[in-house]
């Protein structure tokens, strides 16, 4: 086919051609398209026909890609596209078609990567371009060789690329306020946030420490709050428009660096010195800004939301509290709830998975946000920011929204939406009708459903469960006939006799509080062995299983006289 004939034409003959580089310019807009409409990122609306159209071609596209690929696989097509690059002396366009058809064979095929890397004439002239003067041509060549690097860091392989990142870094100083800049400097901190990621690059340690001023970060917060004019647009000049759905936001990479540096300075052990730069800096407040005024036209994508997310919960568990105040007093707390809507959530599920959307994006989504909302329960100092936080949950009613969003959560991730429920309703009063909001929205079926109870799920995740169950039992015997039908007796049976100490005072607690209110317990719980095992337990080794036992041997006779022939010594 015509893929076929361009990529034969490629082919480097004695002397470069005009075919060739016509050849070279015709494959780029082949596989990297740059102009053109783009989809919306899936921000505050619904399922989008648009995008289901897009789906439903995207084998299309990604067909075209591979052919290419395999078409290149039959020579040193590498060495063909560094002489027409060098052979190229009156105009950019023959050069920024070869680095674009570069960039999307790395993004295409992984082994790509095992052909670019050993290739001398093409790592020396990536290399080379990293110094260019002309933006485009810097940023194309920084996003190659970020994508180098991410798979370097998939396959835990080790190879030191000849480029000082703290030269890099002064790329982006000079650049993030010009208009003319924001291009290459998205594309440094995308190339940033993989160096701090393998940590081997020239000057690595040196370029991280400017990360703990306060004016480096100032510069960042200034880049990530420009809104002078439309670099979703400008972005396509280096990523194309992705044939009509962009693969990333303009803003992924500053915050994906943000994230990065985060984590890499908790590793270290100095997350306080880079907190406090952030406080300076004024950081957290641009990230809540940008996650308050999300929506369609937004620079951020699914996949950039998720390390903003991921940072905003890993600098509030460093003590960054200006941060959750801000959270706060700028309610993005209500924003945060209503990206957990239903409508939002298929809208994000239906984005390209290439892109950054799809079904893992939507549990990490979610898993993220439920993280932050149970932050100010795991945290002792925010004790006042607690208060406010369950005003607002109680509010937006997060109680119904966490139980309606667990279907989208993997196994390891239920454990964090159990968490935050039990703490919930733990917390229940008058002006916080977190109980009362989980039973009318079905909250026991959850137990049955996602087997919560199992003894092969985590101790924490079975702790967290009965806790919630125990609660609901001691608030009110109006919950009695729910917690019956959940059917728990046999799970409560194993779990009586579990290896932790922790669950089986669980189980004990949960005996004395079903016993609490009325009788209405007693039969069952005598048909299913759980009196006795209670009993058993006022011997456990532990203590704190040896007072629950005890509190449910005695709530099991107050009642009545049923019990008492079993109870009695």
């Amino acid at each position: 086919g015509i893929l076929s004939e361009l990529t034969n034409l490629v082919r480097a003959s004695q002397n470069i051609t005009s075919l060739q580089r016509s050849s070279v310019q015709a494959l780029s807009v082949t596989v990297h398209p740059s102009n053109g409409e783009m989809l919306l990122f899936p921000w505050k609306r619904g399922k989008n026909e648009l995008v289901s159209e897009f789906n439903e071609s995207l084998q299309v596209f990604e067909s075209v890609r591979q052919t290419v690929w395999n078409c290149f696989n039959e020579f040193d097509w590498l060495q063909c596209l560094v002489e027409i690059y060098n052979s190229e002396e009156d105009s950019n366009l023959t050069k920024v078609s070869v680095l674009r058809v570069i960039l999307q064979m790395v993004r295409v095929a992984r082994d790509a990567m095992d052909q670019v890397l050993p290739h001398k004439a093409a790592m020396g002239l990536l290399l080379s371009l990293v110094r260019s003067e002309d933006n485009v041509i810097c940023s194309l060549s920084l996003q190659i060789l970020t994508h180098l690097l991410k798979q370097l860091s998939a396959s835990r392989r080790k190879i030191e690329l000849d480029i000082d990142s703290d030269s890099i870094l002064e790329k982006f100083e000079r650049n993030y306020s010009h208009n003319e800049g924001q291009l290459l400097g998205m594309s440094v901190c995308c190339f940033l946030a993989e160096v701090v990621q393998a940590a081997n690059l020239k000057n690595y340690e040196s370029m991280l420490k400017k990360f703990t001023t306060s004016h480096t970060l100032r510069q960042l917060a200034e880049f990530l709050a420009v809104k002078t004019y439309n670099r979703q647009e400008e972005l396509k000049r280096v990523e194309g428009s992705g044939y009509g759905c962009v693969f990333m936001g303009f803003l992924d990479g500053p915050v994906l660096l943000l994230q990065r540096l985060l984590g890499k300075f908790i590793s270290l052990g100095m997350q306080t010195e880079f907190i406090e730069a952030v406080k300076d800096s004024g950081v957290h407040e641009v990230l809540v800004v940008t996650v308050n005024s999300l929506n369609p036209r937004s620079e951020l994508s699914p996949k950039g939301l998720v390390s903003l997310l991921t940072f905003v919960h890993d600098a509030i568990f460093s003590e960054l509290k200006p941060l959750l105040q801000k959270m706060i007093q700028e309610g993005c707390i209500r924003t945060l709830s209503g990206l957990l809507k239903e409508a939002q959530l298929q809208s994000i599920n239906e984005w390209p998975v290439m892109c950054g959307g799809g079904p893992n994006a939507v549990g990490l989504i979610i898993a993220q946000i439920l993280r932050i909302f149970n932050l100010p329960y795991t945290i002792q100092s925010f004790y006042k920011e607690m208060e406010l936080f369950n005003r607002e949950f109680a509010i937006c009613d997060i109680v119904t929204t966490t139980l309606h969003t667990m279907k989208y959560l993997s196994k390891e991730h239920l454990s964090i939406a159990l968490s935050l429920l039990a703490r919930m309703v733990l917390t229940t009063d008058g002006a916080k009708p977190f109980a009362q909001q989980f039973m009318h929205s079905g909250g026991m079926n959850i137990v049955s459903k996602y087997n919560l109870l199992s003894s092969e799920n985590p101790s924490y995740l079975i702790v967290d469960t009965l806790s919630l169950i125990s609660q609901l039992a001691r608030l009110s015997k109006d919950n009695y006939e729910s917690i019956h039908s959940s059917n728990i007796y046999q799970s409560l049976k194993k779990l009586i006799d579990h290896s932790d100490s922790a669950v089986r005072s669980k189980v004990c607690n949960l005996i004395g509080n079903i016993c609490r209110h009325s009788s209405f317990f007693y039969d069952l719980l005598m048909d299913h062995g759980l009196i006795q095992a209670a009993i058993n337990c006022c011997r456990d080794p532990d203590r704190n299983t040896r007072k629950f036992a005890c509190f449910a041997v005695g709530n099991a006779g107050f009642h009545n006289s049923k019990l008492y022939e079993v109870l009695r010594p």
